[in-house]
């Protein structure tokens, strides 16, 4: 409810990152078990023990694929110096990645219809998403250690959520000031430090973000300089 209409057609993508705990309590069959009998094919990929698993149903035009993601807490690496990338949950092999608590923190409830022919049943099916403000503090704490592409994608994905909850930025705000002292300090810290490195000057990321934006059938897409205004002015207004 707090969303409104982006007036463009925003950056999409064809996965869908699943955010779990380390450990999860165990009910009836495993998530790879019921993705498997629902005709998702798994697929591992990486050097990693367990190797990272993705599940994709459909082809590659209009398919979908899965990947789970659970909180890299600690060190990265084990007592023997081997890295602390995947971990097996539910039957699945997620990555660990940094952060991924604050995006599971507090998150928003949707229903999905079955407008579209989905088998959702008649009172639609309940997912829960990030809320808005652990979102974008998430994708702001591990821009750094993206790809440089993936850099690019994510500098946009802050900036159109800004646009999208332009209304609702100080309610965001407010939610954040009460999400935020239960993340440890050194996290806020890093929070408000990355938002002054990250968006102080126009970098090869924002460049290929406006691109990607003019890219996205957009009526007045943003320059780099823009982009990042806007990113730095919406944020100020959420945390502070």
């Amino acid at each position: 409810p707090m969303a409104r209409a982006p007036g463009f057609q925003p950056l999409m993508t064809e996965d869908a990152d699943i955010a779990a705990p380390v450990r999860m309590q165990k009910k009836g069959e495993s998530i790879a078990a019921l993705l498997k009998r629902e005709g998702f094919a798994e697929t591992f990929f990486g050097s990693e023990t367990p190797p990272v698993s993705e599940y994709r149903i459909g082809d590659e035009d209009g398919g979908l694929y899965l990947e789970f993601l659970v909180p890299l807490i600690g060190s990265e690496h084990r007592r023997d110096g081997s890295r602390k990338a995947t971990a097996t949950v539910a039957g699945v092999s997620a990555q660990r990645l940094r952060h991924i608590d604050i995006a599971i923190a507090e998150p928003w409830t949707v229903r999905l219809s079955d407008q579209r022919g989905y088998p959702l049943g008649r009172a639609g099916l309940d997912v829960r998403i990030a809320n808005a403000a652990c979102y974008l503090a998430q994708k702001l704490l591990v821009l750094r250690e993206r790809k440089p592409d993936k850099q690019a994608k994510d500098l946009l994905y802050i900036h159109d959520t800004l646009l999208i909850f332009s209304h609702s930025l100080d309610e965001l705000g407010v939610m954040w000031k009460r999400i935020q002292s239960t993340f440890h300090p050194n996290t806020l810290r890093a929070l408000a430090r990355y938002r002054s490195e990250v968006l102080s000057s126009v970098t090869d990321a924002a460049r290929n973000a406006a691109v990607i934006a003019a890219n996205t059938a957009r009526a007045d897409p943003p320059t780099a300089e823009r982009l990042l205004a806007t990113c730095r002015a919406g944020l100020a207004q959420v945390f502070g």
